[in-house]
C-alpha cells in the first residue's frame, strides 16, 4: 500500500488490506504528513476514538531459541499490542505529530538452557525492555540531583537478580514488574520521569511511568481486592496470556495482520518499527539480545536512578507480592 493510496483506504478494511500488501515499502499513514496543519482528520479521530475493553486484555508472547551464542539461550518475548498510542498530548492539540497506531511494546526474557542436560530447567539470565526507536535518545531523569542516564540504543537489558521481580510460592512463579509510560506505553525497569527526544526537529517529550494503574495476569483474579489497596487510583485489570502463533501467520489467520511486513508507524524514517515477526527482536536474534558494535545494548546503571522513585517502586514491588501470598491457599 504506498502512502500516496492510503487515505482511500476506510479505516474499518485496514485489517483486511494489510495482510495482503507485505511490500516493505508500504506504511500507514495516520499523521496525514502531507497535510499536517489540517486539524480535523477523518482518519487520524477515527482511529483516535477507538478504545478497547479493560476486562478483556490479552498478552502476547513469542519464544525462540539463539544459537548463536558459547553458551545456548532460550528468547521469550512479550507483546504487548495497543490500537491507538497518544504519547502524552492533550485532548484538541491541533499537531498529533507523535503519536501513532498499532504501537507495539515488549519485554524479553533470556534464559540460559544447557541442551545436554534436559532435565536443568531453562534459568533466567536476563531481560530487555524495548522502549522507543533506535537513534531516539532517552534520559531517565532525577530530582536527587544524581547522574542521569541516557541511551539511543531502543532497548535496555539488565541482568535478572537486579530486574524488579514479584515471587509468589502459590503459582511457583517469578513475575518480572514494568513501569509502563504514560501516553506512549514504552516499559522501563523502574519508575521515573523519562525524557525522549525523537529528532527530526521534534520536540522532545517527557513521559512519567508511575502506578497509575496495575495490570495483572488473570491467574491473581482472586486477589483482585488486596491488589486495589495497592495501587493509586484504585484501578486494576487482569489480562491473559496467548501465542502470537508467528508460526502460522497466513493472509486469513487471525493474526494475519501480522504478515504485513511494511512500515506501519507514522515516524518516516529507516528507523520504523515494523511489525512482528519483521524485528529484530525476530529476525536478527543474537543481535537483539546482546549488541553489536554497530548495534549495542544499553546495559542498565542501577546507580543512575533517582533514590526516591527507586525507593517507592521497590515498596510498591513489595505490596504487590505481599497481596498476591496474603490468604495464598496450599
Amino acid at each position: 500500500v504506498v502512502r500516496e493510496n492510503i487515505e482511500d483506504i476506510p479505516i474499518n478494511d485496514i485489517g483486511k488490506v494489510l495482510p495482503f500488501n507485505g511490500d516493505n515499502l508500504g506504511e500507514l499513514d495516520t499523521l496525514k504528513v502531507s497535510d499536517v496543519a489540517t486539524a480535523n482528520n477523518e482518519m487520524r479521530n477515527a482511529i483516535e476514538k477507538r478504545v478497547g475493553n479493560a476486562d478483556n486484555i490479552t498478552v502476547y508472547y513469542s519464544c525462540f531459541f539463539n544459537p548463536n551464542q558459547k553458551r545456548d539461550e532460550v528468547v521469550i518475548n512479550y507483546h504487548f499490542l495497543y490500537a491507538y498510542d497518544p504519547k502524552t498530548e492533550k485532548d484538541g492539540q491541533r499537531f498529533k505529530i507523535a503519536s501513532h497506531v498499532f504501537d507495539r511494546e515488549s519485554i524479553s526474557i533470556v534464559f540460559n538452557w544447557d541442551r545436554n542436560n534436559p532435565k536443568i530447567e531453562p534459568q533466567p539470565d536476563s531481560v530487555l525492555y524495548g522502549a522507543h526507536l533506535p537513534g531516539q535518545t532517552i534520559t531517565l531523569k532525577r530530582k536527587d540531583n544524581g547522574e542521569e542516564q541516557a541511551w539511543s540504543t531502543g532497548r535496555v537489558k539488565l541482568k535478572w537478580k537486579d530486574v524488579a521481580i514479584v515471587k509468589n510460592e502459590k503459582m511457583g512463579k517469578f513475575h518480572p514488574v514494568v513501569a509502563v509510560a504514560l501516553g506512549s506505553h514504552a516499559p522501563y525497569p523502574v519508575w521515573g520521569n523519562y525524557v525522549v527526544d525523537p529528532g527530526k526537529m521534534l520536540p522532545s517529550l517527557t513521559e512519567p511511568a508511575r502506578a497509575g494503574k496495575g495490570l495483572i495476569p488473570v491467574c491473581y483474579e482472586n486477589n483482585k481486592r488486596k491488589l486495589e489497596e495497592v495501587f493509586e487510583s484504585k484501578d486494576v485489570s487482569f489480562y491473559k496470556l496467548a501465542d502470537l502463533e508467528l508460526d502460522s501467520i497466513t493472509s486469513t489467520s487471525k493474526n494475519s495482520i501480522l504478515a504485513f511486513s511494511g512500515d506501519v508507524v507514522d515516524i518516516i524514517g529507516g528507523n520504523n518499527a515494523k511489525f512482528p515477526p519483521f524485528t529484530k527482536r525476530e529476525t536478527e536474534i543474537d543481535k537483539y539480545v546482546n549488541g553489536t558494535a554497530d548495534d549495542p545494548v544499553h546495559i542498565w546503571d542501577l546507580n543512575k536512578v533517582d533514590k526516591t522513585d527507586d525507593t517507592k517502586f521497590a515498596d510498591l514491588v513489595n505490596k504487590i507480592e505481599k497481596s498476591l501470598t496474603e490468604g495464598m491457599v496450599r
